[in-house]
């Protein structure tokens, strides 16, 4: 039976930013098999603003990712992985496989939550 959706976990806790996005996108892709990916999900701590910038950090993650891989994510206090919990690193998780992504946007949801 042919597997529908496929993912991997990334995750760097290298200081330099631009080094730290290569490694986190590598980790994740490997997970694929060389397998084009649908989408990639980005989380970092803060501490990328201090050692390159969140633009390197992200300069690192596009040297790695295919051109056009959609691309979302932001920063957090700290994050939980198969490998662990931490609070300083970055950690990516890449989706592919036979299925369709889809994104969508709403105003107003804390004024009307349905």
């Amino acid at each position: 039976m042919k597997e529908e959706l496929k993912a991997g976990v990334g995750l760097s806790r290298k200081w330099d930013a631009r080094e730290a996005g290569r490694e986190v996108a590598e980790t994740a892709l490997e997970k694929l098999d060389g397998e084009k990916p649908k989408f990639f999900l980005l989380f970092s701590t803060i501490h990328y603003e201090k050692y390159g910038g969140f633009q390197e950090l992200l300069n690192g993650v596009w040297e790695v990712l295919p051109e056009g891989t959609p691309l979302i994510g932001g920063t957090v206090a700290g994050f939980m992985i198969p490998e662990g919990v931490y609070s300083r690193g970055v950690t990516g998780v890449v989706f592919g496989g036979a299925f369709t992504a889809q994104g969508t946007f709403s105003r107003g949801t804390r004024k009307k939550p349905d």
